[in-house]
């Protein structure tokens, strides 16, 4: 299974609308070289391991196995990287699909099996998109942890948005008012278990959002990242 990540849009386009006036980011400009294989939410078989691949390295997993492969990889010699940030390296990005060829293939390949998460029978659609929205919302919502016996706010009812609030859920938090400006997405957060829904655009969204909360707001998620969800974000507060 591969899964479609909003960024794989861009990649197709050929780069990256900064917004705020600012100029494009190109492919180029960010280090990605073509011909690339797209796909960085991806869960396969393990079909072979590497000559050099020792089976102290292979972290119990076996050829036939179904696991879920973390693209987010660094050049692996930097402090960020050996500091376990793989994801924020800078000397030498690898995420695969992106600067790497990726799942939108047959087969793929992961450089070492501490990359590998076996899915122990999880659906492997369900479980694609976790290497990228999934790590993406948890993160956020690891920061904000002590705060999840209380009603938080997420900004955004899209593919993050609704991840977020899976994942909120299966943590044990109370629950979650989303806002969004696109009806239909409120509605789709409302079916997948929001506490409230409000409409950003509202001029009184941030009443609706004192009202629905109940009591002080002391989180908020934003997963839009415009100048006015970052404001109403930080009202809310």
């Amino acid at each position: 299974a591969a899964g479609v990540c909003h960024s794989d849009l861009h990649i197709w386009e050929g780069g990256y609308d900064l917004g705020h006036g600012r100029k494009p980011l190109s492919l180029k400009d960010r280090g990605v070289s073509l011909p690339r294989t797209m796909g960085h939410e991806t869960v396969g078989e393990i079909v072979a391991f590497g000559p050099d691949v020792k089976d102290a390295d292979k972290g119990g997993l076996k050829v036939g196995d179904v696991a879920l492969a973390y693209p987010w990889l660094g050049c692996g010699k930097c402090p960020t990287c050996l500091g376990g940030d793989e994801n924020m390296c800078a000397i030498k990005p690898n995420a695969l699909g992106v600067y790497c060829d990726g799942g939108y293939a047959d087969h793929m390949t992961v450089p070492h099996p501490k990359y590998l998460l076996n899915l122990n029978g999880l659906d492997p659609v369900t479980a694609a998109p976790y290497a990228c929205s999934g790590v993406t919302t948890y993160s956020a919502l690891k920061k904000v942890e002590k705060d999840l016996d209380t009603p938080i706010v997420i900004f955004g009812a899209g593919g993050l948005g609704l991840m977020a609030l899976s994942l909120l859920k299966a943590m044990g938090g109370k629950g979650a008012i989303v806002v969004d400006i696109d009806a239909r997405k409120r509605e789709a957060a409302e079916a997948a278990g929001a506490l409230a829904t409000v409409d950003g655009k509202a001029p009184d969204a941030l009443e609706q959002l004192i009202k629905k909360a109940g009591q002080p707001i002391r989180a908020a998620i934003d997963l839009v990242g415009n100048a006015q969800t970052s404001q109403l974000g930080f009202d809310c507060l």
